[in-house]
């Protein structure tokens, strides 16, 4: 073999140059088809997921993370009485990831209501505690009465949040009709009627009004116009913005183009190629379109190094979350609340 090939075989600890491309091509297909994916690899291969220093450059807040549920899931209470036949029948065909919505027979309901288990991600507590715990308790008793966006919405859960916190109206928005679909279903089902969801593309999106609080929640990420999103964020927003992103830690004010992604995905955006912010890009893009003051939100460091991404699945809610949670440990991703 060649140095070349030498030099591959030494890297896949393989010993002829059929293997080495056997191994190419596996590592070309599936798993590190895009390039997202590929830049990933190439960061723990290499050992250089700390190759720059973490930087912080704005003013910070520090949060600890609560090991409470969000109120409006705990609070069965609220929950709307659906007969447990027609609780699952509009469920059978909700398509979910952030939540899994089903009838429990074994569950006792509560007097007049319908028993329901509910499955959802674990991490979205967490953030939810970040983000919406983090602003309700600085915007304080304005909070109650304000009109909030949830760009991009998903299933709604932080919308939801902000609704059930005194939100005077919320409404969330997102490409794919399943998500729109099931956000629906919770408003109803945790009987939160000024939340509203509605089908739509972000940059088409028309309207004269503005919204006090806009949230732009891992968005920035999935776009091929992450600067004209920011444009659009701004101009939808009264008074604040919040931007939970992705960003990368090269010390440049820039934007990192990234390939082949999959659209299939229901949190996926509509573009196969994506552009990532370097943390110094965020900030110098919030800024040249108009946002005044920026605070950057950082979750205290946690005692785990891990944390499972699976199903949390309980039916009254009444164990607590994990405390442990850190989707932020590394400055990966950076919250950013914007003022204008």
């Amino acid at each position: 073999m060649n140095q070349y090939f030498q030099n591959a075989a030494s890297v896949f600890g393989v010993e002829n140059e059929t293997e080495v491309w056997d191994h190419y091509r596996t590592w070309r297909d599936m798993e590190h088809a895009n390039s997202i994916k590929r830049y990933q690899e190439w960061r723990n291969f290499t050992g250089r997921h700390d190759l720059y220093p973490t930087e912080f450059l704005l003013p910070r807040i520090t949060r600890q993370q609560p090991e409470e549920f969000p109120g409006f899931m705990e609070d069965t209470n609220r929950q709307a009485d659906i007969p447990a036949d027609s609780l699952a029948g509009e469920v059978a065909d909700l398509q979910a990831r952030s939540f899994r919505v089903h009838p429990h027979p074994e569950q006792p309901a509560p007097p007049g209501r319908s028993a329901c288990r509910l499955q959802f991600r674990s991490h979205l507590v967490y953030r939810a505690h970040l983000i919406t715990d983090t602003v309700a308790q600085i915007l304080g008793d304005r909070l109650s009465g304000m009109s909030v966006l949830d760009l991009a919405c998903n299933q709604g859960f932080f919308g939801l949040d902000f609704a059930y916190r005194g939100a005077g109206n919320v409404l969330g928005l997102d490409l794919r009709e399943e998500n729109i679909r099931q956000a629906a279903f919770l408003a109803r089902f945790f009987n939160l009627p000024h939340a509203a969801f509605q089908t739509g593309n972000v940059y088409d999106f028309q309207t004269e009004r503005q919204y006090d609080v806009v949230l732009n929640l891992g968005l920035l990420y999935h776009v091929v116009d992450p600067v004209g999103l920011l444009q659009r964020t701004h101009a939808l927003c009264g008074q604040l913005a919040v931007i939970d992103t992705i960003c990368h830690k090269e010390p440049i004010s820039a934007y990192l183009q990234f390939m082949n992604k999959d659209t299939a995905l229901n949190v996926a955006g509509e573009h196969g190629i994506v552009f990532h912010p370097t943390y110094r890009g965020l900030i110098d893009t919030l800024h040249d379109v108009g946002f005044r003051d920026l605070i950057e939100v950082v979750a205290a460091p946690s005692p785990a190094a891990n944390f499972d991404f699976g199903w949390r699945e309980d039916v009254r809610l009444q164990d607590p979350p994990q405390p442990n949670v850190d989707l932020y440990y590394n400055q990966d991703r950076r919250l950013i609340l914007a003022f204008k």
